[in-house]
């Protein structure tokens, strides 16, 4: 998390001066949703008023078979087909526990590209962590280039 010496409102957006003075604008899910037109499919106003931390993307693919060392959950998640595929091989329950590992308080939201069908564990597990689920018509590298 950044470390913030100074807070103020900058036009419409709130911004800091790191310790080292330099200015980091917020972006909040919200913004993305409206910037990138993502249909939102689980997430309410406190959700969606949630800081990006930061510009990098994770594709969790390795996180899925259980592999969390080098996990950034700050990070935006993006499922594109590789891993949504992945997802739909996994039992419910292994599904499930998976995602609920994966959704952590510091995680902005999960974005799913391509119009993939939602399962129903993700928006369980959502619901228990307080993760926004977004989506979008558009094909994932794209869809990652929009969001950066």
């Amino acid at each position: 998390m950044t470390s913030t010496i100074a807070q103020f409102v900058c036009g419409s957006h709130l911004g800091y001066l790191n310790v080292l003075g330099i200015l980091i604008m917020s972006v909040t899910v919200k913004m993305l949703v409206t910037k990138v037109k993502l249909d939102v499919i689980y997430g309410d106003d406190t959700l969606l008023a949630k800081e990006i931390l930061t510009s990098d993307i994770s594709r969790p693919g390795l996180e899925m078979t259980g592999y969390f060392d080098y996990y950034s959950p700050e990070r935006l998640q993006l499922l594109g087909m590789k891993e949504w595929s992945y997802l739909t091989k996994m039992t419910s329950h292994n599904r499930y526990q998976v995602l609920t590992e994966m959704f952590k308080p510091e995680t902005p939201a999960i974005v799913i590209a391509r119009d993939l069908e939602i399962p129903k564990e993700m928006i369980a597990a959502a619901k228990k962590r307080g993760i926004a689920v977004l989506q979008s018509h558009i094909p994932t590298s794209r869809l990652s280039g929009e969001m950066s």
